[in-house]
């Protein structure tokens, strides 16, 4: 069955290298900036409704535009269930606040993508910051975020909270001195189609952990993993990355041939790039033959070995020479009858051999010593 990351020996079957796919690419549409003069930032007052703890592209969100923020029928506030809801919105500016979208409410924020959604801003900002609690990010979109945003801050960046991405697709990366993502904890889930994180030095950074389920893998970097303590990702040497690619693993075959045997073995499953553990032989020896070892990817495996698995791949069986003898001793011949030499003879098959290991095969005709027949006197007459 499939390891644990942390089983032991290795050895590499069907290794198949793992390409970073392109970051997602800008879009230039500005349909959905707030206004030409982005950096203002629009207030709330009583008039305008009651405030709510969130603000879009520098817009403070109120029980009066709550359902359309921007006035494009974009993106939308529930402040009973405190989910925001973006609808293919673009959206330039951050306005006077840290983040392009910036909460402050207590309760966790939802943030649900419809459609293909992006935030950027190009001061020291983030794309997305919790203030107080945690952020979920699920739906079906997708999400690209581009800012500078500074150390203090992230593309994505929960300060108290937690950050969680269970659906979509979706890209954060800074060029500031911050993470991609960074909060308490990070959590992807395996509802999501992608997400990519690039920062100045992190590409995820948790100041306690970060957790994969178990579907999920890291595609870039090549042979990446979480660090030591799981607070980032690093590349093989243990040097974090700052950038990052994590997908579903896709789900590969395993399945096995009992060569000269007989019978069925059922086939596994395992996800690309983890490890499995090589069975035990489950098919019926041929005649005279044992399980030796199995063949696969031009490679022989001792069942136990632990391998990688990088594509779909077939174990076959192979089989040695596995006789029952029996010993035969030698008999010498006499006058009228023929002996035999000492040889060995398989108990299963009937196969006659020259030696105890079964290497070399003899017929009958080469164990039989011939009668000596009789030696006669000469003559002796009495008279």
């Amino acid at each position: 069955g499939e390891e644990p990351e942390d089983s032991a020996s290795e050895a590499a079957t069907g290794i198949e290298d793992i390409s970073t796919a392109d970051p997602a690419e800008e879009t230039s549409d500005t349909s959905d900036t707030p206004s030409d003069t982005a950096k203002e930032t629009t207030t709330a007052s009583d008039k305008n409704g009651k405030p709510l703890p969130i603000w879009v592209g520098g817009t403070h969100a109120t029980s009066k535009n709550k359902e359309d923020i921007l006035g494009k029928g974009k993106v939308s506030y529930d402040d009973k269930t405190n989910t925001l809801t973006l609808k293919g919105a673009s959206i330039k500016s951050a306005g006077n606040k840290k983040a392009v979208i910036y909460y402050e409410g207590t309760d966790p924020l939802t943030i649900v993508l419809s459609g293909d959604n992006s935030l950027s801003d190009k001061g020291t900002v983030s794309g997305i910051m919790s203030a107080k609690s945690s952020v979920t990010i699920k739906g079906t979109g997708t999400l690209t975020i581009r800012t500078d945003a500074a150390s203090s801050g992230a593309g994505i960046c929960a300060k108290e909270g937690d950050v969680v991405i269970s659906g979509g697709t979706v890209s954060s990366s800074t060029t500031g001195g911050g993470a991609g993502i960074r909060a308490r904890n990070i959590r992807i889930e395996n509802g999501i189609s992608k997400v990519q994180a690039s920062g100045k030095k992190d590409a995820l950074l948790a100041d306690n952990k970060i957790t994969l389920a178990g579907r999920l893998g890291i595609i870039s970097p090549k042979n990446g993993k979480l660090s030591g303590d799981g607070r980032k990702i690093t590349d093989q040497d243990g040097t974090a990355a700052a950038s990052a690619v994590i997908e579903p693993l896709p789900v590969l075959e395993i399945t096995f041939d009992p060569g000269e045997g007989s019978g069925t073995m059922e086939k596994q499953t395992v996800l690309k790039g983890r490890k499995l553990k090589v069975p035990e032989n489950g098919f019926t020896a041929p005649q005279c033959k044992k399980f030796d070892v199995w063949r696969a990817d031009g490679k022989t495996f001792k069942p136990g070995t632990t391998v990688r698995i990088g594509k779909s791949v077939t174990f076959i069986a192979e089989w040695k020479i596995s006789h029952t003898l029996n010993l035969v001793d030698y008999t010498e011949p006499t006058c009228e009858r023929a002996g035999n030499i000492e040889h060995y003879v398989c108990t299963v098959c009937g196969k006659l051999f020259d030696d105890s290991e079964a290497q070399e095969e003899i017929e009958e005709k080469d164990t039989v010593i011939r009668a000596l027949g009789h030696e006669w006197d000469e003559p002796s007459y009495t008279w």
